[in-house]
């Protein structure tokens, strides 16, 4: 037979009772937990019980187990108590429904229990009790049966000490010694959880008491042979030492190697990891890392195995570290998008990855999250990444992203060292998108041996905003048979101000075109000035792919390349230098030199705020000083230029161009300086600014500023051009070159001087009449041009030189050198 009870927890009352004999548990008049059966009734021993909370729902029962506890009915022996805690079988433990096997010895007593339940504990602790009414029908037929304690637990222990004993003569103490160990435990464990056990002590030193004498008795065991055992144990024991002068914290010496193991590093097979490369490990290294986290421990170890890893992993200060690239293996597999995610200050260290059992696109380590908290600080060393090249596996990636409107996400200073690939898609992914900045992150001691997509990527996308101050060192890329013609091993779409040194490629595909080993090229929608201020060096066994435009911006001049595939340079060298036009200034290199000699120069000034108050040369070259006048007024600016005359008039038919001026502040660096330069037509009255490209400020290593501007020419006119220098703010400044350069320019392009100047001549076919002409005239029948500044005060007629030619022609030359 068996029964059925029913419990809702936080409904179910009781009355208050207290050693009321013959106790009955009481729940209303619909009652319908009651157990009866009769003495030694075996069969009559299952239970089935059902738990709901107060709202319906199963109470769970998961992790927990069951006792059953009574208090048999009274006699004239004395109080007796059942306890077991072997009976409980889980049926459905989340929908609250087991069964419990009662043990024969809860129905030896005829009689009504005082009490009677199941205690529900979990964790070594009581949870609740289940209350019910138990009756035991007498049974005539057996009669003279004495009452005693039954403690479940203790009876299984007592029956394994009997069994070990006689298995086992040779190590009685040391057996009695584990069941007291074991008795102790077990009493511990019932007070734990709120059974009083201070009335069952005696009896259990009594049982082993026994048990002893029993021992001596049957000759199993001598005393002498004991004593001498005992003797050879603490020998063994002493070898240890003192567990006491063991510092580390723990009541005994396994506790205290424990938490040393700990200390050292939480070990992912304490939380259920096999390694055994089939089994899904990713709950097991979860609850490591957490644990980690939770307990203020910093580094989660994984030993030697193959860890199947199914959902992303994030490591917020924790080390995740491993015994070595060859031993510690993780295997992400299905569709995970993200294996770890690195937030603040972790680690990954000494492991490898191996992607040949992923289903769909992965990022292995990304150093930051997806969105909304920045990825800074991390470290990755040591770490080998390995893919069967079948899947679209991203190594490391770095892809910050915005997820609320104003909002800054950051990926840095990030390290990553000494790793190893194999067969990826892509490398190394920066992608700024969605406000997401990327700076300042070292990526150093890298080979890439076979990808399908690239080797290191910069890349942008939709609000992007910086790729820079990264530093890339020893990154060797192989191109292997399958590699694609349009995969590249350095391909750079997006960033400035980063540093490649030590970045070399190699060709290994046999025979036919050797593919670009880099590609410069900005997004669609974007210009190259989005690629500019990066250096370079390194060996490339191919070409390089990019407009001539970036490579401008960019400095190339490290770049060495070696073309081994191809049958005209075989076993030979190249250079860059055919892949970047030297920049020629079009501009006189002395035009400052002139004027600081004393020549007459084209140069002019506007010396309404700021007036020339000095001129010379020292250790940085030639200047003109220009220093502020009386003018109080804070945002007044003055000019210094040229017009542009005689052979820059073929100028307006160049479509772009930039101009650069040399100055420096007379070193009193000054950040209320306002700098900029202007470029266009003029007239006697009006002029005609061009649009700007591209502006940037540069400091060379003297000390001296090299300001860039870049101009669209997109005006026809037959105007004279101009160009000068629009300043304030400062309270010096000295001028020192001015170039020209007829194409868009970064800061490291080579700048080549063209030529002096020389004193301003024309030819005429026949004489020129300057007697009755005004000064602009004049100038004008001279094919010269100037600003008409404030401090145009050069031009004298009466030095004008007229040259009468043999054939009829005439040279009229002015001493203004240009």
């Amino acid at each position: 037979m068996s029964q059925t009870l029913t419990y809702t927890i936080g409904s179910d009352r009781r009355a208050l009772v207290d050693n009321i004999q013959d106790f009955k548990v009481d729940f209303g008049d619909d009652n319908h937990n009651w157990v009866q059966a009769r003495q030694f009734e075996r069969g009559m021993r299952q239970v089935f019980v059902n738990i709901v909370n107060e709202d319906n729902t199963p109470f769970d029962l998961t992790g927990c187990n069951v006792w059953f506890e009574g208090l048999l009915p009274n006699t004239a022996n004395g109080d007796f108590r059942v306890i077991d805690s072997d009976g409980y079988v889980p049926l459905d433990p989340s929908a609250g429904k087991f069964r419990f096997d009662m043990p024969g010895h809860a129905f030896t007593i005829a009689g009504s229990y005082r009490q009677a339940f199941f205690r529900i504990v979990k964790n070594g602790n009581s949870v609740t009790t289940l209350e019910f009414d138990l009756d035991v029908l007498a049974d005539k037929v057996i009669d003279g049966l004495v009452p005693k304690d039954w403690i479940g637990p203790f009876e299984q222990i007592a029956d394994q000490l009997v069994d070990d004993l006689q298995k086992h003569t040779d190590a009685a103490d040391k057996i009695i010694a584990d069941f007291q160990q074991k008795v102790t435990d077990l009493v511990n464990q019932l007070n734990q959880q709120g059974s009083t056990t201070t009335s069952m002590l005696t009896e259990l030193q009594n049982r082993i008491t026994d048990l002893e004498t029993k021992i001596k008795q049957d000759g199993l065991f001598t005393q002498a042979e004991a004593d001498t055992f005992k003797q050879e144990v603490q020998n063994e024991l002493t070898k240890f030492g003192d567990a006491g002068s063991y510092s580390e914290p723990g009541s005994n010496l396994i506790e205290k190697i424990i938490n040393e193991a700990d200390d050292r590093g939480i070990n992912v097979r304490h939380f259920g990891a096999t390694g055994d490369g089939v089994t899904d490990d990713t709950e097991a290294f979860q609850n490591a890392i957490d644990y980690a986290g939770k307990h203020n421990r910093s580094a989660v170890y994984v030993p030697a195995g193959k860890y199947v890893i199914t959902k992303e992993l994030t490591l917020n200060f924790i080390a995740l570290f491993g015994e070595g690239v060859v031993s510690s293996v993780l295997i992400p597999k299905g569709p995970i998008s993200r294996l770890i995610t690195l937030q603040w200050k972790a680690i990954v260290h000494n492991l490898r990855i191996d992607n040949s059992q992923v289903t769909g696109a992965i990022s292995d380590l990304c150093l930051a999250p997806e969105s909304g908290e920045v990825g800074t600080n991390n470290i990755v060393r040591d770490v080998t990444f390995d893919d069967d090249g079948t899947h679209e596996v991203t190594a490391i990636d770095a892809s910050p992203k915005t997820s609320a409107a104003g909002q800054t996400i950051f990926s840095f200073p990030n390290v990553i060292d000494s790793i190893t690939m194999s067969n990826i898609y892509n490398g190394i992914h920066l992608y700024s998108s969605q406000g997401g900045w990327i700076n300042g992150n070292v990526f150093q001691n890298i080979t890439i041996q076979g990808f399908r997509n690239t080797g290191l990527w910069l890349d942008g996308g939709e609000d992007r905003v910086s790729i820079s101050h990264n530093s890339f060192e020893n990154i060797q890329v192989q191109y292997q048979k399958y590699t694609p013609n349009t995969a590249r091993a350095f391909k750079i779409n997006y960033g400035v101000n980063n540093k490649f040194s030590m970045i070399h490629t190699w060709q290994d595909q046999g025979t036919g075109a050797a593919i670009p080993s880099m590609e410069l090229n900005p997004l669609s929608g974007a210009d190259s000035w989005d690629i500019r201020n990066n250096t370079f060096d390194g060996i490339f066994e191919s070409e390089i792919d990019g407009d001539p435009e970036t490579l401008n911006y960019n400095d190339m001049s490290g770049i060495r390349l070696s073309y081994w595939i191809s049958s005209s340079f075989k076993n030979g060298y190249g250079s860059l230098n055919t892949t970047k036009t030297l920049a020629e200034n079009l501009l006189p290199q002395n035009l400052v030199a002139d004027y600081v000699q004393g020549k007459r120069s084209p140069l002019q000034w506007d010396g309404t705020y700021y007036k020339p108050t000095d001129k010379g040369i020292d250790d940085k070259g030639y200047y003109v000083q220009f220093t502020k006048t009386g003018n109080n007024d804070p945002n007044g600016k003055s000019t210094f230029g040229l017009a542009l005359n005689g052979s820059l008039d073929g100028l307006r038919h160049i479509q772009k161009y930039t101009v650069c001026i040399d100055f420096d502040l007379n070193g009193e660096d000054d950040s209320n300086t306002d700098f900029n330069i202007s470029s266009g037509y003029f007239d006697n009255t009006n002029r005609t600014a061009l649009p700007k490209g591209h502006h940037q400020m540069v400091k060379l290593q003297n000390g001296v500023y090299r300001y860039y501007e870049t101009f669209s020419n997109n005006v026809e006119s037959s105007d004279p051009m101009f160009l000068y220098a629009y300043f304030g703010g400062c309270n010096t400044i000295n001028f020192r070159h001015y170039a020209l350069i007829p194409q868009w320019i970064g800061p490291y392009q080579d700048i080549r001087e063209s030529h002096n100047t020389s004193m301003w001549s024309i030819n005429s076919a026949t004489k020129i009449d300057f007697s009755n002409s005004s000064s602009s005239d004049i100038q004008n029948k001279l094919q010269l041009h100037l600003l008409n500044l404030n401090t145009n005060d050069w031009f004298d007629k009466n030095l004008i030189q007229e040259t009468n030619r043999s054939n009829g022609s005439f040279v009229y030359t002015y001493p203004i050198y240009i």
